[in-house]
């Protein structure tokens, strides 16, 4: 009996053990890209700032607001409770996400989560960094549904 479960078993937990594996590769990849952006580092084709540039009332304003005199931030970070739907009239989607966009090089990346039930769980991200584009999405975490990169996610 043990060894007919132990046939049984080994097997679900090699694949979960796959599984876990791809999740978190995936999972680090995000989150890489997201301190890449949030740190500002990549080529910077504008590497010089003239705060003269900037109008004498947004200066002003700016310190008023806090803004310090260092400049802008290299990034903009934001937590996401949203909801989105695929075409007009279908269900909206719950959608869990962290998004950081780069101000002083472009760049963004969204992270995006959705969970329908504790074991179907739908992961994104779209990413512009270092003038590469990608989306990658897949389902249960580590199921790839779709991947693009290249010349048509760089547009």
């Amino acid at each position: 009996m043990s060894t007919v479960f132990l046939m049984l078993a080994l097997p679900v937990l090699i694949v979960l053990f796959i599984h876990l594996l791809a999740v978190g590769k995936f999972d680090r990849y995000a989150r890489e890209a997201i301190k890449h952006v949030r740190a500002g580092r990549g080529p910077d084709p504008d590497n010089e700032q003239n705060r003269q540039a900037i109008p004498q009332i947004v200066r002003e304003y700016a310190t008023r607001a806090g803004v310090p005199d260092s400049g802008p931030p290299l990034s903009v970070f934001f937590h996401q409770l949203c909801e989105m739907r695929m075409n007009p009239g279908e269900a909206w989607m719950k959608l869990r996400a962290e998004q950081v966009m780069g101000i002083r090089k472009l760049a963004f990346v969204w992270y995006a989560e959705q969970k329908k039930s504790l074991f179907v769980t739908m992961r994104v991200i779209d990413a512009f960094v270092d003038g590469k584009g990608v989306l990658h999405v897949r389902a249960l975490g580590s199921m790839p549904i779709a991947d693009m990169d290249g010349p048509g996610a760089d547009e």
